[in-house]
């Protein structure tokens, strides 16, 4: 009974310290695009993501630099077959991004489930946590998804204790296009 308590205060005082928590049900594009906007900068772990939705958060959105944890292993053929589709600038600008080191997609030893997305900009991180992947169904709309999410000042104990968590998923990964850096980098 007291390891119980004990929890519940620990609980209790974590997400007191986070202030205003944010819901949202993504059942229209509109929703998606809302979580992501305003933005610079992205680490994420999805089990699904589309070459093509991480193209337009640089392009579209203005972001600087993204690293996303795929969530399997399989993802990385799948994503070696979609990008063969597609034309060569488009191959030619996410190479570009993986070799600047602005994009950076890991890949790991086992299945990983979890989808999380630490948002910056000068002075905020926005945690989200939610079942969408980054995908264009999931944009779209086209299936109903849920996030919660969090606006912190950078450096909240609760946003550092978030990205440990999102070190421990990318911790034994390895780099996708990989090849193209020299010497290839571990997770950040």
């Amino acid at each position: 009974m007291v390891d119980g308590m004990k929890s519940q205060t620990v609980q209790g005082s974590l997400f007191q310290s986070l202030g205003d928590v944010e819901t949202q049900v993504i059942s229209r594009r509109e929703d998606f695009e809302a979580l992501f906007d305003g933005f610079t900068k992205m680490h994420a772990i999805a089990y699904v993501v589309s070459s093509d939705l991480l193209r337009e958060f640089f392009q579209k959105r203005g972001y600087q630099e993204i690293e996303v944890v795929v969530g399997e292993e399989l993802t990385e053929p799948a994503l070696r077959q979609e990008l063969q589709h597609k034309p060569i600038d488009v191959v030619e600008a996410l190479a570009s991004r993986v070799e600047s080191g602005a994009m950076r997609v890991l890949v790991p030893r086992r299945s990983i489930h979890t989808k999380l997305y630490i948002l910056e900009k000068t002075g905020l991180v926005r945690v989200i946590q939610t079942s969408a992947n980054l995908t264009e169904t999931a944009r779209k709309a086209s299936q109903v998804n849920y996030a919660w999410y969090a606006d912190l000042p950078a450096g909240d104990d609760f946003v550092e204790r978030v990205l440990r968590d999102y070190r421990a998923h990318a911790k034994g990964c390895s780099l996708f296009m990989g090849e193209l850096i020299r010497p290839v980098q571990g997770p950040r």
